[in-house]
């Protein structure tokens, strides 16, 4: 079961993701010009961090900075999904298979137990609006788009009704209840349902 963590308990896990992330992501750039850049998101940053069994759970967008302009989504996917793990396998294991992000387990050297998971998603933000890159039918292709900027409303408009507490609530609840979600998934969901 999901329960809340402080976000301190994960800072040394932060710090090992973003070594490793990073390091990956600048030889995406050397080898294929392909610019990224890595931003926490909820269960990371702020008061959203959350464990199951001793697993903490950790999510990091990589952003769409710069691409070829001759890229499609399906030759991005791929050459995410082939450079990404062999870059930081020194350092995590492939998890679970999904088709809106990239899992990596990390295990602690002495017990060989799972510590923490990362979950990646590539995104494109433009206007306000944000897209992800995922899989259908064995093919990359970008998502609907997203309007963030409505959800940072949202956001606010709940924080001046004295509600935070109730989306932490919910969104723990939806986590538990949908463990396989993304987590991002599953704090947007949170937001809505309370905003309503």
């Amino acid at each position: 079961m999901y329960t809340y963590q402080r976000p301190e308990d994960i800072k040394i896990y932060r710090y090992l993701t973003l070594d490793a992330v990073n390091a990956a992501l600048a030889k995406l750039k050397a080898e294929k010009g392909i610019v990224l850049e890595a931003q926490a998101t909820v269960g990371t940053a702020g008061n959203f961090v959350t464990e199951n069994n001793g697993v903490y759970d950790i999510d990091y967008q990589l952003v769409v900075s710069k691409l070829p302009e001759d890229l499609s989504a399906a030759e991005l996917l791929e050459t995410v999904k082939e450079v990404l793990p062999r870059e930081m396998a020194s350092k995590f294991e492939a998890g679970r298979s999904c088709d809106r992000a990239l899992t990596f387990l990390h295990r602690a050297k002495k017990s060989g137990k799972v510590n923490f998971k990362v979950d990646l998603t590539v995104v494109k933000k433009a206007d306000g609006e944000e897209s992800r890159l995922v899989e259908k039918d064995g093919q990359g292709a970008w998502s609907e788009s997203f309007n963030y900027r409505f959800l940072t409303i949202e956001e606010e408009t709940i924080k001046d009704w004295d509600q935070w507490e109730d989306v932490r609530e919910e969104y723990l609840k939806l986590k538990n209840d949908h463990p396989d979600d993304l987590s991002i998934d599953l704090y947007r969901q949170a937001v809505e349902n309370i905003y309503g």
